[in-house]
């Protein structure tokens, strides 16, 4: 196996601790019918991370790509976070 693999997977460990962290809040984003907030977030992000990963790739190899997943992860949870605790109040669930 080699060392390099070891790295990217140290890194993409890191990356699971901002990953862990938004996705409790897309849940409830989701749960209180808002998907269209998730989804105009990834728009903005995929114009940002595609010509990252291939500017990562080139440069930096696996271990660029990586640390681009992770700075892509973090973004991700820093907007979906600071979306939903500056909201004044949370629309309610409709009753069925």
């Amino acid at each position: 196996f080699p060392i390099v693999g070891i790295t990217v997977g140290q890194i993409l460990a890191l990356g699971l601790v901002p990953f862990t962290f938004g996705t409790m809040y897309v849940v409830m984003i989701h749960a209180h019918h808002r998907v269209d907030i998730n989804a105009k977030s990834h728009i903005i992000q995929a114009v940002v991370f595609l010509p990252s990963i291939y500017w990562s790739v080139t440069h930096f190899g696996l271990v660029g790509a990586a640390w681009c997943w992770v700075a892509r992860n973090s973004l991700d949870a820093f907007i979906t976070v600071a979306w939903f605790k500056n909201r004044n109040h949370v629309e309610k669930v409709p009753q069925l």
